[in-house]
């Protein structure tokens, strides 16, 4: 059973209280008490910790996943991975969209220069601990916020693509356990091997 611990508003809580997994459903008594309360939240504030069972990928959270073999436990980066690269080629198109507007605004800029139209310079942004917030934002603060996404996302795709690797070697040797994995961020920092 996968047990996803993610931030945001619980998913896969049903009408009739059950909790959907890939594995199944569940009628845990304990768990539906907690998820009734953590269901009475939602419904006042959608950004609150939650606690779901659902093979929904919410990438940038923090689960705890459990695999009865190695080969199982790769499956799921091998998922993880084809859903970064459809992500990754997702924002690349948008990224490659704006490089055209933005191009497009900077040509306007220099051809109003040239004409004697002073550009004045408007703070449109506001830091907020990590946070930036941009109030309607140009197509050149849209393309760097963007940038830093996809290197962000491609990093993620590289760690995972590398630990696939090195996990190959654990799996050429046929063990039988239970793997409970610690994700942050849908990256894997611990497994922890049960015999």
């Amino acid at each position: 059973m996968n047990v996803i611990i993610h931030l945001g508003p619980l998913r896969a809580i049903r009408k009739d209280k059950t909790c959907s997994n890939r594995m199944g459903s569940t009628q845990n008594p304990q768990l539906l008490k907690f998820l009734n309360r953590l269901e009475h939240i939602n419904t006042l504030d959608k950004s609150y910790i939650g606690v779901a069972m659902s093979s929904h990928k919410d990438l940038a959270s923090t689960e705890i996943k459990e695999f009865n073999s190695v080969a199982e436990f790769i499956k799921d980066i091998d998922e993880d991975i084809a859903e970064l690269r459809r992500r990754m080629g997702d924002l690349l198109k948008k990224l490659e969209e704006l490089r055209i507007k933005a191009e497009q605004e900077k040509k306007i800029k220099e051809l109003l220069g040239k004409l004697g139209v002073k550009s004045e310079v408007v703070t449109n942004t506001v830091s907020l601990r990590g946070l930036t917030l941009i109030f309607n934002p140009t197509a050149e603060q849209e393309q760097t916020a963007l940038e830093v996404a996809v290197e962000n996302l491609n990093n993620k795709l590289t760690t995972l693509q590398t630990l696939r690797r090195e996990l190959e070697v654990v799996g050429g040797v046929e063990l039988i356990t239970k793997i409970r994995v610690i994700y942050v961020d849908g990256v894997p920092r611990a497994a922890m091997f049960r015999f």
